[in-house]
């Protein structure tokens, strides 16, 4: 049995539609220092102090700037985490100067092998919650409901009985948003298939990102790029520094539903974007690219 940790944030692109996204990475703890180390490693290449919170910001525009590289190192990295086939568990991520451009010196400063078993999802809430309204709760109350539908779900679908997993720890980057606590109960009540078990012992970290001063911060930084990744994506942003170019192919693969179905894809159950609606307390998860809008909008 595996233990894992669960990373969680939510994410709005701008003001301008009224709607919530859930992401979750899972991340084995026996894996968890080696992942830092790479994330350090980067940063130190690059010159900039291991707790920066490196933002996506910008990264898109400018490829020229410090923050753009090691975002693309970083997307580099993610895309490697998320691989479980053996035979193509191989990543170089370069640094490249304008000296090394000019030498033609394209050696990798970091060479990642082996299988780190992690999985991250993305869940769409078009209506940010409006239609949860048959019982009085609060809205922190109404985004750990969906975080819960949809974490089983996909603990469920992503783990299986050959693969068992433990959840050691929760992390939140939460109640600077919904000026509470974590609620354990709400989040865990139900019953987990036997394969999917929560440690007696499993602990919530939800403070602030401004709080953190420790390795949390770096992890949480790490996923912000990953879920700015994925939204620029989704709002077909213009990428003229191919910055997005190490997880064009996950995205690919995700528009045409191949990773969840293609046993021989090397990201095969290990990434996963869906949509949930719930009116009149009838959950459904549409097809995330269902409509025509949709459609052109993920169209690159």
């Amino acid at each position: 049995m595996r233990e894992y940790e669960v990373w969680h944030d939510e994410f709005k692109w701008d003001d301008s539609v009224n709607e919530y996204w859930h992401w979750i990475f899972f991340m084995p703890v026996d894996k968890k220092i080696e992942i830092i180390e790479h994330l350090k490693d980067i940063k130190e290449k690059h010159k900039t102090d291991k707790n920066k919170d490196v933002k996506f910001a910008w990264c898109l525009k400018d490829f020229n700037t410090t923050n753009a590289k090691i975002v693309r190192n970083n997307l580099s990295l993610f895309s490697h985490l998320l691989i479980n086939k053996e035979s193509e568990a191989k990543t170089d991520i370069h640094f490249w100067n304008k000296k090394d451009i000019y030498e033609q010196n394209y050696e990798p400063f970091l060479t990642i092998e082996w299988i780190y078993w992690c999985k991250f999802v993305l869940l769409h809430i078009p209506d940010n919650h409006e239609n949860m309204t048959n019982f009085p709760l609060s809205y922190a109350d109404r985004v750990e409901t969906t975080f819960r539908i949809w974490f089983k779900w996909w603990a469920h679908l992503l783990f299986w009985d050959k693969s068992p997993i433990i959840i050691k720890n929760f992390y939140f980057d939460w109640y600077e948003h919904h000026w509470r606590k974590i609620d354990f109960w709400r989040i865990t009540k139900w019953e987990f298939r036997n394969y999917c078990n929560i440690c007696e012992n499993c602990s919530i970290d939800d403070r602030w990102m401004k709080e953190r001063n420790d390795e949390t911060k770096i992890i949480i930084s790490f996923i912000d790029n990953i879920v700015w990744w994925l939204s620029a994506i989704l709002k077909n942003k213009t990428d003229s520094w191919n910055v997005l170019f190490w997880l064009k192919s996950i995205y690919e693969r995700l528009k045409n539903k191949q990773i969840l179905k293609n046993h021989n894809w090397r990201w095969y159950k290990s990434i996963n974007v869906s949509k949930l609606v719930i009116k009149n307390w009838e959950i459904t998860f549409p097809d995330f690219f269902e409509n025509t809008e949709q459609i052109s909008l993920f169209d690159l």
